[in-house]
Parts: structure tokens; C-alpha cells; sequence
């Protein structure tokens, strides 16, 4: 065992969720089996988005980087003393604080690019490797569905196809039609989703619904692609021509459409529905807006029912008046005192699990956690 037994970071939020411009604190902790040598301790927080991918050509393999800075800040978190050259043995503790920037895009960690935000530790060590500590946490994106154009919206698509015989008459088809009551959600809720389907071949019908996440990485003129399959339902298949599906498909912990501030990566998202029937495929796909903030008509549906006011109600006696004092009322708010009122959010990791975010400032002497799961807000509104 080595002269630093233990270098740890922690926040006092445990989840590590923040919004753009909320101050960040915490305590960074050296434990030490004997007297070190080193300057001081500096603490660092960064934020910034990284994409890079490969194309090929029959040729050559291309790679191709793009970055954008959103938080760089350094400052001393622990001086020694002068003339003094080594932090005696024992547990140490430092409290940091931080303020965040009044605007910041949300943290997103894709297979070909990220926004990453973290805060590293530093024992500057003369003539030695540095020890230092590194742990990552959220900013949460923005976006409200009551200021999304359309996300209040319904959508009916259909698609159909027809097949014809060697004399041009038609002699088979089939029809999707799908149905979503509005195009805006939030993680936590379920999309209500009505499809049917109708055909004239006799034969297996199978249904599939997926909610798709689309990705773009751009660097430069260059731009890279991605599809990831968010939720799904398992196949249904009947036999018989004729099929209708009304079943709920649950949004999980996702980042919100667009990622707003970052202009190197884009999110968007879909409902496809595919329905095939014997040698038919048809198809739907629906746009659907990813939010953090939720429309007020779902807040509505989900809240309470407020208490009548009783004092209003005229009450005939039921018994004699007795000696009881005169009752005594609260006050009641004014009739638009309840005004739009959220639901408490909570936090939930990315659907998509875990990722590495070391990188390659780090080293062997780099304590803290390697991977690093992304949390999004997240409705619970049971």
C-alpha cells in the first residue's frame, strides 16, 4: 500500500443531477498512511461535447472530430503552507463549491459523441505523477412541451398497399391505420397507441411497435448516423385478416428531443409501426417530441381533485346549537391561486446504461468511477 490509501470525491446532491446555473458542492477527501510531499490540491470543472467517427472508402478510412467547450474553470482548493512541503498523515477533508453557468445543454452519451460534464480532483506532486480524482455528473436539458408547436397534437397516419394479377386486377391489400392522441411526452408516461389492421389475405398478421431514438454527430460538412431502438413491444402476431392493437408503449429514462446548446449532435425521435401480412408490409411512422416538462392538460388529468370549499355550503343544523366556541376558518386562496403546479420529477439513469468516460488525460493514478450512467428526469405519476 502506498502512501494515499484513499482520494475520494462526493457531492452533497448523491443523485449528481443539476440545472444550468445551480451551484455545486461537495468534499473531497485524502487519506493518508504517511506524509506526502506535494504544492497543494487543485480542482478542476469541465464540461464540453466530443464527436468523432469513421468513414470508409475503397481507399482509405477517414476520421473525422468535432468539440465544443461549455465549462473549463480552475481554482486552488488546498495551499500548503510556506515553507511547509508535505500534508501529514491522516484523513483530510476539502469543501468545494462551484456555480454553474446561467446556460448549458443537457448531458448525452451516444456511441459516436457526448456532452460530459465532471469534476476532477488534483494532487500536484512535484516531480512525481499527479494522483487525481474524477467523477461525472447530469445537467438536465430543457425543454417544455407547452412551448413545442404541435406537441399537443394528434396524429392519424395510414398506409396501404395493393398487390395485381398478370391482367391488372387487383387481387389483395392490406391497410395500417395508427392513431396517437398528442405528439409531446415525457419519460415516465406511456403513449396510448391505437393501430389497426385489415387485410384481404387470410394468412398471419404480425405488429410491431417501436419507439426510435435518431441520432446525428456532425463535424464539419461530415455528418454520422444512428438508429436506437428505445421501447418496444414483443411481435403480436394472430391469424386472420383483420387486427386491432390498443395497448400503451412506456417512455424510460431518455434524453429530451433536439439537445438544445449543443450544435454538434441532434436527438430526435419516432414511432414506427410496421404490420406484414403475408407478402404485404405496411407502415406508419409518427414524430414524437421527448420533453421535460410536461403539457398542462396531462398535469391536470394526473392531479387531485381540489377539496370543496365547505364554508360555501349552506348546512342546515342536524342537532341543538351547544357551548362550543366559534369555529375558526383558514383563510382560502383565491380561485386561480392554483395555478399550473408541477409534479415532482425524480431521477432515473439512461435507459442505455452505463458508459466509460475516461479519456486521455487519465492515468493510472486517476481515482473515481470509470463509467458514468447519465440520469433524466423521469414522471412517476402514480
Amino acid at each position: 500500500m502506498g502512501k494515499l490509501s484513499a482520494f475520494t470525491l462526493t457531492f452533497s446532491k448523491p443523485e449528481r443531477v443539476y440545472t444550468a446555473g445551480e451551484l455545486i458542492a461537495g468534499n473531497v477527501v485524502v487519506q493518508l498512511n504517511e506524509k506526502m510531499r506535494m504544492r497543494g490540491i487543485l480542482i478542476s470543472f469541465k464540461g464540453n461535447s466530443l464527436v468523432k467517427f469513421e468513414k470508409k472508402t475503397s481507399e482509405s478510412t477517414d476520421t473525422y472530430k468535432a468539440n465544443e467547450d461549455y465549462l473549463d474553470h480552475t481554482y486552488t482548493l488546498f495551499k500548503l503552507a510556506d515553507g511547509t512541503k508535505y500534508l501529514h498523515q491522516g484523513e483530510h477533508r476539502f469543501s468545494f463549491q462551484f456555480q454553474l453557468p446561467p446556460a448549458l445543454p443537457g448531458t448525452f452519451e451516444g456511441e459516436f459523441g457526448y456532452v460530459r460534464y465532471y469534476v476532477k480532483c488534483r494532487i500536484d506532486r512535484p516531480w512525481k505523477f499527479d494522483h487525481c480524482v474524477k467523477e461525472a455528473f447530469s445537467v438536465l436539458g430543457k425543454l417544455d412541451l407547452n412551448s413545442e408547436p404541435g406537441a399537443d397534437m394528434p396524429q392519424h397516419l395510414e398506409d396501404s398497399k395493393n398487390s395485381y394479377n398478370c391482367c391488372c386486377v387487383e387481387d389483395g391489400a392490406a391497410k395500417l391505420t395508427l392513431n396517437i392522441p398528442r405528439t409531446g411526452y415525457v419519460p415516465g408516461e406511456s403513449i396510448p397507441i391505437t393501430a389497426e389492421v385489415s387485410s384481404s389475405v387470410p394468412e398471419i398478421l404480425t405488429l410491431t411497435v417501436e419507439l426510435r431514438q435518431y441520432l446525428t454527430f456532425k463535424a464539419g460538412s461530415h455528418t454520422k448516423e444512428l438508429r436506437n431502438v428505445v421501447s418496444q413491444f414483443e411481435p403480436v402476431k394472430i391469424a386472420g385478416d383483420y387486427f386491432a392493437n390498443q395497448q400503451p408503449l412506456h417512455i424510460p429514462a431518455i434524453p429530451p428531443s433536439r439537445l438544445d446548446g449543443c450544435d454538434i449532435i441532434d436527438v430526435q425521435y419516432a414511432l414506427k409501426v410496421k404490420a406484414i401480412a403475408g407478402w404485404f408490409e405496411v407502415k406508419c411512422k409518427g414524430k414524437i417530441i421527448i420533453g421535460t416538462i410536461p403539457l398542462r392538460s396531462v398535469v391536470d388529468a394526473y392531479r387531485t381533485p381540489p377539496m370543496p370549499d365547505l364554508n360555501s355550503i349552506a348546512l342546515e343544523p342536524s342537532a341543538p346549537p351547544g357551548p362550543f366556541p366559534p369555529a375558526v376558518h383558514s383563510p382560502q386562496p383565491p380561485p386561480n391561486a392554483a395555478a399550473f403546479e408541477m409534479p415532482p420529477p425524480s431521477y432515473e439513469e439512461c435507459v442505455f446504461g452505463t458508459t466509460n468516460i475516461r479519456d486521455t488525460d487519465d492515468t493510472d493514478f486517476t481515482f473515481g468511477s470509470a463509467t458514468y450512467a447519465p440520469k433524466y428526469t423521469y414522471y412517476k405519476w402514480t
